[in-house]
């Protein structure tokens, strides 16, 4: 045991790691996505544009079901292609899932209780 120096032990607070968190979770979430579209789109991730509607960057109904089957599979969620009418950009999804399905999020990048 250490003596008790009389310092300050610096910690962060509670909430400034759900911030931390919720920062890195986002990134994460435009990360795939960027991806996830580069793939489809066969260019590469930095190409595409994030606040552009989907079917004005080359999607068609078909791929988007698709898209959305691919964000399922990897966040292990259940998305009904619907979704991509509601928020139809990447900008607009990436908030969708950050909010909607956040425990989902925190998984993915690490951060989810186990």
């Amino acid at each position: 045991m250490e003596p008790d120096s009389g310092m300050p032990t610096e910690t962060k607070p509670a909430a400034a790691n759900a911030t931390e968190d919720a920062t890195a979770g986002v990134e994460i979430v435009e990360q795939d996505l960027r991806k996830a579209v580069a793939g489809f789109l066969e260019v590469g991730p930095g190409d595409v544009e994030f606040e552009t509607d989907l079917i004005h960057l080359g999607f068609d109904s078909i791929s988007l079901v698709y898209l959305v089957a691919q964000i399922g599979v990897l966040y292990d969620i259940e998305l009904a292609v619907e979704i991509v009418f509601e928020y139809p950009t990447l900008k607009d999804l990436t908030r969708y899932l950050t909010t909607e399905h956040a425990s989902a999020v925190a998984e993915r990048i690490g951060c989810g209780d186990s």
